[in-house]
């Protein structure tokens, strides 16, 4: 009988809830001037109303594939959901409240030989077991936070954030108007676990998102993004557990509504050794994120007397 291997499928809903970075600090802005009548510089900033309701369609695949020792064993993942933000107030400085909730998802896995686990939010009564805590997320409010319109987190009330290495909520502008291709750094923290003499360790690994706009045109600003390692890291147990957070992609901001328009991030990473000389690991996955629609939400009917 070949060798099992302890592979988990993360089902990537969970990107959608993932609310916070992992000890984020402010981003690095460039140095560029203050000037914002220049043609040639674009200040980034959020914008939403009062009572507006914004969904955006996500959408998350994933395949792994890992050997041991001449074992095999494939992973695959596939989750489509719908991300809503109700935006319940905003400041007069333009920082903006908002609340975070998925309200449909459609997602499976399987894991080697064992069948297809399926669920269907709109459909399926009956909920697989892997997926009874994803259900009741669904058409509830995950958290509430406040943000500037820089994109910083200024107050939030939620559940514990989940990290899979795609960063906060929302991107973390510059304070500042930047140039095509000026860029900025979001310094975070990723934490990962080494056992050492029978007892687990933990270990923070310093990274860093790198954003770049890369251009702009009809008021859409296209901005790259992709995650360096700043700790030395020469071990391939931790390459295994950064592998899902190496992030590299882009992203399609409307600079006149303040929003994003769709984000598209891929994973292609290739780890040799995690566990023992004749291992290996391939992590293949695509994260999509488009705007579906955004609309002030009906105000309440009185009721005649």
């Amino acid at each position: 009988m070949p060798r099992r291997i302890a592979t988990t499928v993360t089902p990537f809903l969970l990107a959608v809830f993932c609310l916070t970075p992992c000890d984020a600090r402010s981003p690095r802005a460039p140095d560029t001037s203050d000037a914002t009548t220049a043609a040639d510089t674009y200040l980034l900033r959020y914008k939403f109303t009062a009572g507006e309701v914004v969904r955006w369609k996500v959408t998350h695949k994933a395949r792994t594939d890992t050997e041991i020792r001449g074992a095999s064993q494939t992973a695959e993942s596939n989750s489509e959901s719908t991300k809503v933000w109700t935006v319940k107030k905003v400041g007069e400085n333009g920082e903006f409240t908002l609340v975070h909730s998925v309200s449909q998802v459609n997602m499976w896995q399987r894991v080697g030989d064992e069948p297809l686990i399926h669920y269907d939010s709109k459909s399926d009564e009956e909920v697989p077991r892997v997926y009874q805590q994803t259900a009741q997320t669904v058409g509830v409010p995950l958290s509430t936070v406040t943000i500037s319109p820089p994109g910083a987190i200024l107050a939030q009330s939620s559940t514990k954030p989940i990290d899979l290495g795609l960063g906060s909520i929302v991107i973390p502008f510059p304070e500042k108007p930047i140039k095509i291709g000026d860029g900025w750094n979001v310094p975070r923290v990723v934490t990962v676990s080494l056992p050492i003499d029978g007892v687990r360790t933990y270990k923070k690994i310093k990274v860093r998102q790198r954003y770049t706009l890369r251009s702009v045109k009809a008021g859409i600003a296209t901005i790259a993004v992709r995650t360096e390692v700043i700790t030395p890291v020469r071990d391939a147990r931790i390459e295994s557990q950064l592998i899902q957070k190496m992030i590299k992609g882009s992203m399609r901001f409307d600079l006149q509504k303040g929003r994003l328009r769709s984000k598209t991030i891929d994973w292609n990473e290739h780890v040799l050794g995690f566990q023992g000389a004749n291992s290996n690991m391939k992590y293949r996955a695509t994260f999509s994120e488009q705007l579906l629609s955004a609309k002030l939400a009906a105000a309440p009917q009185k009721q005649r007397r």
